[in-house]
């Protein structure tokens, strides 16, 4: 889901002084460090959240499942529409998307757009501890977000998350997130509630995404396992069959719900194997 957002910045107090950004690039550098333990200590990770999205017409509730084993990844997400709205042209199973990928390819699957890969531009597994780089990402200045002191730091990198991102001068969590499109849109995130997790690290169980300061989503972890042995299989986008709807069927579900005949023929279902572990 794309967001259009409305322009805005954060104030950012920017560093003149080179001890200041050599200390910044050491943090920078410990951060990838714990990013890399991280990624070694946990085998694979199963993430299931709540996501809250504010629209005119009401709250959009959305319930997602995340697997994740090394460079594989794989979300399930299952949209309920707000309450009191109507449902009756929606088919069954036009709220769930699945985005799978295998390390080197990703594909979004959906009964409305079928299963399309992912050009590699628009890869959103292709970040891995954020996309930063020590060769292109730089320390641009320093800002508290809450209580807790952070570097700001600019990705330099297309393939990265976010633009830029706030990095605890402690911890050497990330905080905060913001991207800008090209017209000059900014989304922020905001990450918060770290709880642990295994051998130590942490993980945010509550996201938040504005547009200005207006909050356009929330996630809130539920449950958070580790080391589980998940299945290969998970993450191998041709064991999933789905039947693409259209605007057909879509019409025809609805005559159908009003007691109609669009005359046009019914097709089986789709199936899709069980995930497996």
């Amino acid at each position: 889901m794309r967001f259009k957002i409305v322009a805005g910045l954060i104030g950012v107090a920017m560093l003149a002084a080179p001890v200041m950004a050599d200390s910044g690039q050491t943090a920078l550098q410990k951060a990838l460090d714990k990013c890399a333990r991280q990624h070694a200590a946990i085998k694979d990770l199963t993430i299931l959240q709540q996501i809250t999205i504010p629209s005119p017409d009401g709250t959009i509730m959305a319930q997602q499942t995340s697997y994740e084993k090394g460079d594989k990844s794989r979300m399930e997400m299952t949209m309920q529409p707000p309450a009191g709205a109507d449902t009756t042209a929606m088919p069954p199973g036009m709220g769930k998307v699945t985005t799978i990928s295998d390390g080197i390819k990703t594909w979004l699957i959906s009964p409305m757009m079928g299963k399309q890969e992912v050009p590699e531009k628009n890869d959103p597994s292709s970040a891995n501890c954020w996309g930063l780089k020590l060769q292109s990402a730089k320390v641009a200045g320093s800002e508290t977000v809450g209580d807790r002191d952070c570097w700001i730091v600019e990705s330099g990198k297309q393939d990265s998350i976010s633009d830029r991102y706030w990095l605890d001068k402690a911890k050497f969590d990330v905080l905060k997130g913001e991207s800008k499109d090209t017209e000059g849109h900014v989304l922020r995130w905001m990450l918060s509630d770290f709880r642990p997790v295994i051998g130590g690290f942490d993980y945010p169980y509550k996201m938040e995404v504005y547009s200005g300061d207006t909050v356009v989503a929330t996630m809130a972890v539920q449950n958070i396992t580790t080391n589980t042995g998940l299945s290969d299989t998970l993450f191998d986008a041709d064991r999933v069959v789905v039947k693409q709807s259209d605007m057909e069927e879509m019409l025809r579900h609805l005559m159908e719900q009003q007691g109609g005949d669009s005359g046009m023929p019914v097709m089986p279902d789709s199936t899709e194997p069980p995930s497996g572990k």
